[in-house]
């Protein structure tokens, strides 16, 4: 994974500013720190980063009205934003996610999960790029194809009529024509030539059974006919493909006298037939060679027609394995109603993008997948270019992340669970320090004023006096300690009498 790529920072803190571009800088990404959502709009539009590292809660403007207005931008919505902010809840969670966001990181960060995100963000947005450019350069390709294809009926109309007008003319003037296979060793006949021989229209004869027609004095001069492409220069300096007939005349000597031809211009048709070929050519490598599993299938019955070396890989199977077979015998869909739904979107929306679903491998192995996928137009068949892209370790990633946050904030509930039930035998100590000690002076004062008083009212009377007078610091104690550790007693009263 590279770490040449350029993250822009916007954070109105400046510590976090240095700290941020420190540790990126030294992993070697070109760092662009930006203090404002304004600034960081600014300069985005001048030089768009690779990645947006950009603090939720920014003076100003907001990190989610910035993210709002980077992704309404055709010119920066690719790019991958990844939200800077302390524990915050779900509900503004999802809103950022909403708005277009890829990822948040909680401050304070951990060094290691921040450099982990970022690579995995920025490779993703690299990878993104590349199958944006391939699937423009396919469509470039299948233009210039279906263009080149629509020139070639143009051009194979034209040369219909043109034999058309010249059967005619040949029929009126009873002149037929022929045309030599010379691998095949067959003759092929215009409908006035057959009609000459009083055969079917449309009967083809090998070259021998042609030359027996005639009486055996011509048979020679017959064989000696010559049916050739050829290149030759024209006085214009120019290079021209002909595709050449003629018949050799000799006189009773046996020589040559003459050669009696046809010459048929090919070479706009020969130009054609090349550029499409290369066409195709640069279309399969350029398909073959996508490091995205890729794969080309009919839309009405979802068999596969051309499947890339990374297409098999994914699903554990050869290439030989796949092609003929449905795109749910290979395990792209579950079943045959799943493949429809997504098909009839294809044919409404003639492309879908970023559609998540589940492929079964070979293996039995579920994996998690974003679709891509166009329609177009081939022949009399409409066809799907699909581009798939595995995520499941980026899933695995995301819930492992889940659990933890999921298991640290566990750990600060039973951490403050713990201080509390701390707090609370502290409270009982104190109290029982306090009570204790005010209780044993009591016991002694009262001991000795029992003897004196013996049993009589006003004796009673002063007994109960001297007990509220030390009962009552002890009672403002006790709730002086309740009250510092937190807890709330209520007061009851003490009877007088």
């Amino acid at each position: 994974m590279s770490n040449d790529g350029s993250v822009m920072i916007v954070d109105d803190t400046h510590e976090i500013l240095i700290v941020l571009a420190h540790v990126l800088g030294e992993a070697g990404y070109r760092v662009r720190p930006a203090d404002t959502g304004e600034l960081a709009l600014a300069a985005v539009a001048a030089e768009p980063p690779e990645l947006i590292l950009l603090d939720v809660n920014l003076d100003g403007i907001s990190g989610y009205e910035v993210c709002r207005r980077l992704k309404a931008d055709p010119a920066s919505r690719m790019i991958p934003i990844i939200f800077l902010s302390g524990l915050i809840e779900a509900d503004e969670r999802v809103e950022g996610l909403r708005l277009g966001a890829c990822d948040y990181i909680c401050k304070p960060f951990h060094r290691e999960e921040l450099l982990t995100r970022v690579g995995i963000h920025l490779e993703a947005y690299r990878m993104r790029r590349r199958v944006a450019e391939q699937m423009d350069a396919l469509q470039r390709a299948n233009a210039r194809l279906v263009q080149e294809m629509s020139e070639r009926r143009k051009a194979s109309l034209a040369l219909g009529r043109s034999e058309a007008l010249l059967s005619a003319t040949a029929s009126a003037a009873h002149m037929g024509g022929w045309e030599l296979d010379i691998r095949r060793q067959v003759v092929t006949w215009t409908d006035e030539t057959a009609r000459i021989h009083d055969r079917p229209i449309g009967y083809q004869p090998t070259l021998e059974e042609a030359i027996s027609f005639y009486i055996p004095a011509d048979q020679p001069t017959i064989a000696a006919a010559v049916h050739l492409e050829l290149g030759f220069i024209t006085t214009l300096g120019r290079l021209r493909r002909v595709r050449a007939v003629g018949v050799a005349r000799r006189g009773q000597d046996g020589a040559v006298e003459s050669l009696l031809g046809v010459f048929q211009d090919v070479t706009d048709l020969r130009v054609m037939e090349t550029n499409l070929l290369q066409s195709q050519e640069l279309f399969r490598r350029v398909f073959q060679a996508s490091p995205l599993p890729s794969a080309l299938s009919r839309l009405n019955d979802g068999v596969l027609l051309e499947i890339n070396p990374a297409f098999a890989t994914m699903l554990g199977r050869s290439q030989d394995a796949c092609l003929g077979r449905t795109s749910i015998e290979v395990g792209i869909f579950p079943d045959s109603a799943t493949r429809q739904v997504m098909a009839d979107r294809l044919l409404a929306e003639r492309s879908i993008s970023a559609q998540e679903i589940v492929v079964q491998r070979a293996d039995g192995e579920k994996l998690d997948i974003l679709y891509y996928g166009v329609t177009c137009q081939i022949g009399n068949d409409q066809i799907i270019i699909s581009k798939l892209i595995d995520v499941t370790e980026r899933k695995r990633s995301e819930a492992a992340i889940r659990r933890l946050q999921e298991d640290r904030a566990k750990a600060m509930e039973a951490v403050v669970n713990s201080e509390r039930d701390a707090a609370v035998g502290r409270l009982a100590a104190r109290v029982a320090h306090e009570v204790n000690n005010p209780l044993a002076a009591m016991k002694a004062h009262l001991a000795p004023m029992r003897r004196r008083a013996g049993s009589t009212r006003s004796s009673l009377g002063l007994m109960c006096s001297s007990a509220r007078s030390t009962v009552s610091p002890v009672w403002c104690a006790i709730c002086s300690t309740s009250s510092a550790s937190g807890l709330r007693i209520a007061p009851r009263p003490v009877l007088g009498r």
